[in-house]
């Protein structure tokens, strides 16, 4: 009997180290921005030198294509507001490879960075983009 009750305690403590072990797993962490300067270099990169996987539509392909294309000359004209947008429906796209996720990822943090502050200097259209944001967050 003492066997027993000295074996169900060791495996009742053993079970619940084995559970606290796990619940000590942390959140993955996003990604670090880039420079705002290096986004539209790291985003032409990154069409340049991996192809869009093959999908069953090539317009959806040429539609991918076009958002990363304009969303590199709205960052080459410091349009930040127009990037933003433009990279967010980067960002749900399903046709892009991880590394052109990862990118447009780490731009879109950097564009925000970029809007945030220029809101936060009275830029109008900066707080309109970052109200609409929140808005539909």
């Amino acid at each position: 009997m003492k066997i027993q009750i000295h074996l169900t305690t060791i495996l009742l403590v053993c079970g619940g180290l084995l559970c606290l072990a796990g619940c000590g797993s942390k959140e993955p962490s996003p990604p670090p921005p880039m420079a705002i300067e290096e986004a539209p270099v790291q985003l032409q990169r990154a069409v340049q030198t991996q192809a869009l996987p093959s999908s069953d539509s090539k317009s959806v392909h040429a539609e991918t294509q076009a958002l990363l294309n304009e969303a590199v000359a709205a960052l080459q004209a410091k349009n930040y507001t127009q990037a933003f947008f433009l990279l967010q429906n980067l960002s749900l796209r399903s046709d892009l490879t991880a590394d052109q996720r990862s990118v447009v990822s780490r731009s879109l943090l950097a564009v925000n960075q970029a809007l945030s502050a220029q809101a936060n200097a009275g830029n109008l259209e900066a707080q309109q983009a970052m109200k609409i944001y929140r808005a539909n967050k």
